[in-house]
């Protein structure tokens, strides 16, 4: 199934040129008073040149991934129970029973197929999300999620996908996987837990490995406000002190000597930790991060993989979505004005940081007034150019 892509006029950006930098997939919304806000999937180029590649998505519930060195994606959707379902190419693809998977590269849709048939909105709501593909883009992870349980499935990249159980309902909450697909961790009554990710068989007839339990954890944080985030040696997290809960420390295991390193106390208070992922700058051998210091607004900071002293590199970061793959690049959202905070005239901007010249060499205005990034990655250019 394939979408016809429509070639728009280059969205507002700054006019220097950004070598090496790939492509970015974007999700957004415009919202809009008065209507239900319509969602876009758009590729742009550095240079700010936008192909629509799914537009005028219906109201519902959204996850994007994306594999960068091959510029593959996957789309997950739940329809709403009285909401307009998904339409491409003009065939209407979902349902509000499951939750429906498209898998894309470059503009053009490879195929679309409903999720895990376990996890359902019959009786208590059901979602699922891409958590990441293997290192070669053959395979794509995707996590059930209800209330109670989180199971994983793995799913062949194609245009007949089928899906495969390789994390059970005991381990699949709280659980992440390293970007090399080596380390995984997961979260159990008495702390972190961390293993070994099983290795993928190169053709989907072999038999998946499952991911088995560890006997004992490795951390305890008590307090544990962020998901895991494994990265080489060490596994990432945000804690919270258990009494007021109102300090929190950035922190990381170590597996390498088997110690809590304390890399920063929060600059807030309560500070948040979910969505706030900590991003590997691969062959650099850093990893990246933000940090709470007020509504919608964060700093950037970067470690090295073995040290324990982050260096601040920006402020006002709305968001940080993405590393590229040689970790020159960090994707990131900015509101347009970030001390005026949320309102439909502050569009959220795309921003390309160069964390090697730390400063912004992009700023990608998307959809203009009222935009929100639901979500966005770095893929390879399309076609390979």
């Amino acid at each position: 199934m394939l979408v016809v892509s429509s070639l728009l006029a280059p969205v507002h950006a700054s006019a220097e040129d950004v070598p090496g930098a790939p492509d970015v997939l974007v999700l957004s919304t415009k919202i809009q008073a008065g209507t239900a806000p319509p969602l876009q999937l758009t590729r742009l180029t550095p240079r700010g040149e936008a192909t629509v590649v799914l537009d005028a998505l219906p109201t519902g519930s959204y996850h994007l991934d994306a594999h960068q060195a091959t510029g593959r994606w996957l789309l997950t959707f739940g329809e709403l129970s009285e909401g307009d379902p998904l339409t491409i190419a003009g065939e209407a693809v979902s349902n509000d029973v499951t939750n429906t998977l498209v898998l894309g590269e470059g503009d053009k849709v490879v195929a679309t197929t409903q999720g895990d048939r376990t996890c359902t909105r019959n009786k208590k709501v059901c979602f699922e999300q891409g958590r990441g593909f293997t290192p070669d883009g053959a395979y794509v992870f995707v996590e059930s999620m209800r209330s109670t349980w989180s199971t994983w499935g793995r799913w062949t990249f194609g245009a007949r996908p089928k899906r495969v159980e390789v994390v059970d309902k005991k381990l699949g909450a709280g659980l992440a996987v390293s970007p090399d697909g080596k380390t995984a961790a997961y979260v159990a009554k008495d702390g972190i837990h961390v293993t070994a990710w099983p290795a993928q068989p190169a053709s989907a007839k072999k038999k998946a490995p499952k991911l088995k339990a560890t006997k004992k954890a490795v951390a305890n944080p008590v307090v544990l406000m962020s998901e895991l985030w494994p990265i080489g040696d060490r596994v990432y997290y945000l804690r919270r002190e258990p009494v007021e809960q109102k300090l929190g420390w950035y922190e990381a295991y170590d597996a390498g000597d088997r110690k809590t390193i304390t890399l920063l106390q929060a600059p807030t208070e309560f500070p948040m930790g979910y969505d706030t992922p900590v991003r590997s700058t691969g062959p650099r051998r850093t990893a990246v991060f933000t940090a709470d210091v007020g509504f919608e607004r964060r700093d950037l900071y970067e470690v090295a993989e073995d040290g324990d002293a982050p260096v601040r590199l920006a402020g006002d970061v709305r968001q940080l979505l993405d590393v590229s793959d040689d970790g020159r690049y960090a994707l990131l959202t900015r509101r347009k004005d970030p001390a005026k905070g949320n309102t439909i005239d502050n569009p959220e901007l795309l921003v390309i940081y160069d964390l090697v010249d730390r400063r912004d060499v992009k700023v990608l205005d998307v959809r203009g007034t009222g935009t929100v990034i639901e979500g966005a990655h770095f893929v390879a250019a399309a076609g390979g150019s």
